[in-house]
């Protein structure tokens, strides 16, 4: 089974560069609550905001796998996924 959590803004836009483009405390514990523990599927924009986020301390998910169009990209301790549509349909 798949679970997607999935926010934008009014004008369709999801991320800012490297961050999210509000900051609602509910959505925050909402996607915690959602993905503690949890095998995660993110980009790679998605993923090195959150190390950010988290600086030194592990990201709090299960496995995770990262997506990108850039096959060169190799990141330590996750799943690299450079083809979504293979990805998905396995």
């Amino acid at each position: 089974m798949i679970n997607l959590i999935w926010a934008m803004d009014k004008n369709q836009l999801v991320g800012d560069g490297d961050r999210i483009p509000w900051h609602i405390k509910e959505d925050l514990l909402y996607y915690k609550s959602k993905t503690n523990g949890q095998t995660v599927l993110m980009g790679d924009t998605t993923y090195y905001s959150l190390k950010g986020y988290y600086k030194e301390k592990p990201l709090p998910y299960g496995k995770i796998y990262v997506a990108t169009i850039d096959k060169n990209l190799v990141i330590d301790g996750v799943i690299m996924v450079y083809d979504i549509i293979s990805f998905l349909e396995n």
